[in-house]
């Protein structure tokens, strides 16, 4: 998927670099602590020579960028096994100072900041298109700093609620999605059979109506069966 470059995804990182400063910035080797340590300020040299990085990675930086709440010089470091943020320097490094290859941009002036997520979203299409479909919806979603959207099983049609839904609304997003995108199943009257192959198939959560939704095609379901279906 290609990103524009006002919509860079920042994620969240479940693993980290310990980063220390003796005389210059010296990038040591992950660990699996399970929050991002944020490096010193680099202000002396970074160092001239480099050992092969421990997992491939890809850099990210700006004069420009939020961290910690604050904005910051900043150059990032991103594994490209697992799309997570490893360090974060509050300088700008060069592309020199890693490893050849090493994939690199500087965005500045441009500013880098973490993406929002959305977990409430219509994009309806199929069926629905005319309402909001994958490519206006997560286009608006990358404009407004938005990079993960989760769709909600209805209004498209057919509404996610089957495997086979979930892939035509899978096939109909392919190259039209501008940030992430996640899809919930939606619980109703007769798919109890379909709830575990859609967890199989990725979905990220259901959703299920105590009401009239108003679409025919998501009825809605009494709390005592959802109770049965999801139990504890």
């Amino acid at each position: 998927m290609q990103f524009p470059a006002f919509a860079e995804s920042l994620h969240c990182s479940h693993v980290s670099y310990t980063v220390t400063v003796v005389e210059r910035v010296r990038l040591l080797k992950a660990t699996s602590h399970t929050s991002v340590n944020m490096a010193p300020h680099a202000t002396s040299p970074p160092p001239q020579q480099h050992e092969q990085p421990a997992q491939p990675i890809r850099v990210i930086a700006s004069s420009r960028a939020v961290v910690a709440g604050r904005l910051t010089e900043a150059t990032i470091v991103i594994s490209t096994n697992t799309g997570k943020i490893t360090s974060i320097f509050h300088s700008v490094l060069s592309q020199s100072d890693f490893p050849e290859g090493t994939p690199y941009t500087d965005y500045s002036p441009h500013i880098i900041l973490p993406g929002l997520v959305d977990a409430h979203v219509h994009l309806n299409e199929p069926g629905r298109t005319e309402w909001e479909g994958f490519w206006t919806g997560t286009r608006a979603a990358a404009f407004g700093g938005v990079t993960t959207v989760i769709d909600m099983p209805l209004n498209a049609i057919p509404p996610t609620t089957t495997v086979e839904n979930l892939n035509i609304k899978v096939e109909a997003s392919k190259g039209k999605c501008w940030v992430d995108v996640g899809f919930y199943g939606g619980i109703i009257p007769g798919n109890d059979k379909d709830l575990q192959g859609l967890v199989a198939a990725g979905v990220r959560g259901f959703k299920g109506f105590l009401c009239d939704s108003g679409v025919c095609t998501c009825s809605h379901i009494h709390i005592t069966r959802i109770l049965i279906l999801c139990p504890g």
